[in-house]
């Protein structure tokens, strides 16, 4: 590695993307748990002499949109009415693998008899950025979703944007930036920022880079920073940390965060289902102007019995998505489409 030639990193990423890339994470499970949106190892000798590799980041499992057909009646029994390939039953496949993915969890776990708190946080709008502390590399470790950067000071960065490869790193440097620039905030206000490494130590906290001009979204902020919405264990199989240890880490150093609702506890599949149904509506109604791209929904599994010593974990997770959003999502693709073909063949459409 450039900066630190006695660490090797690994940035792991499926092959794939949009459709093809569903299509696997949606028929093999184990790819969806263990190939996250994000995923940096980091092999270097030790100070006893013997390679070591560690998990130096580890992002969020892919999640996905929740859609109208799972929130009908009697959604849990769907099937698949024959095994044919043709198109509209690999569709109705792919639809009953979301809903299993999303729900099914859900269901089981009601049916096991735990509650299910279902969480709704805003989703920011931006580019994907995750940051890690490692101990035991002493560095952070700035990444988008698939490329990581190391660095224990702002003055390392110009080891990259000197690289050759510095156009593969361009977004995990900008994050990077944001990052040492909210640590001067975090240092001015009090904090000890010793303290804080300690406390996300082998976690990453993943959020949206968002407010640069040169990288816009649909949504405009008006200052570049990073709004966080949870934090991973970096060493765990679990989705994600609870929304209120992630809220915690995040209160305790001022680190701006999205806005966290809790829309209640159920031990009932359909009365979670109805819950659902109606924020579908409500959200879908929203401007983007209020509800912004929309919402994650987090579905936190908790105890019943108190005497049962079992963790509370999030079992899963799903998108809503306002309408106004998905339209301008929708139209910006169709014109990039058309701009990607009319430079194709010749003609100058960006002007």
């Amino acid at each position: 590695y450039e900066l630190y030639p006695n660490y090797s990193v690994f940035d792991v990423k499926l092959n794939a993307r949009g459709f093809g890339e569903d299509e696997i994470y949606l028929g093999y499970i184990d790819i969806l748990k263990n190939i996250r949106r994000g995923n940096t190892f980091v092999k270097y000798q030790a100070k006893d002499g013997k390679t070591k590799t560690i998990v130096a980041r580890k992002g969020m499992i892919k999640f996905y949109d929740i859609f109208r057909e799972m929130l009908e009646a009697d959604s849990e029994h769907r099937k698949l009415s024959d095994s044919s390939t043709n198109k509209k039953n690999e569709k109705v496949r792919m639809s009953l693998s979301t809903m299993n993915i999303v729900l099914g969890s859900v269901y089981k776990s009601l049916q096991d008899g735990y509650r299910v708190e279902v969480v709704k946080t805003l989703k920011a709008n931006g580019e994907n950025a995750q940051i890690s502390y490692s101990s035991e590399l002493g560095v952070w470790v700035f990444s988008s979703k698939n490329v990581a950067i190391l660095a224990k000071t702002p003055s390392e960065l110009d080891s990259y944007r000197e690289s050759v490869n510095s156009m593969r790193y361009s977004f995990s440097l900008l994050i990077a930036e944001a990052w040492f620039k909210k640590l001067e905030d975090i240092e001015a206000s009090g904090h000890d920022i010793e303290e804080l490494k300690k406390d996300i130590d082998g976690k990453n906290l993943i959020g949206e880079y968002v407010g640069n001009p040169e990288h816009k979204h649909l949504i405009v902020y008006p200052e570049i920073k990073i709004i966080f919405y949870t934090m991973v264990d970096n060493n765990s199989e679990i989705t994600c940390m609870l929304p209120e240890e992630s809220l915690s880490v995040f209160k305790k150093y001022g680190i701006e965060c999205v806005t966290y609702e809790s829309l209640g506890v159920f031990t009932d599949f359909a009365e979670l289902r109805n819950c659902l149904r109606d924020q579908y509506v409500k959200i879908s109604a929203e401007s983007i102007a209020v509800g912004e791209e929309g919402y994650v929904i987090y579905f936190v599994r908790r105890q019943a019995d108190p005497e049962v010593q079992k963790p509370d974990i999030v079992l899963s997770l799903g998108k809503l998505k306002t309408l106004e959003y998905r339209f301008y999502r929708k139209l910006r693709e169709k014109l990039a489409g058309v701009i990607a073909k009319l430079n194709k063949a010749g003609h100058n459409a960006n002007k």
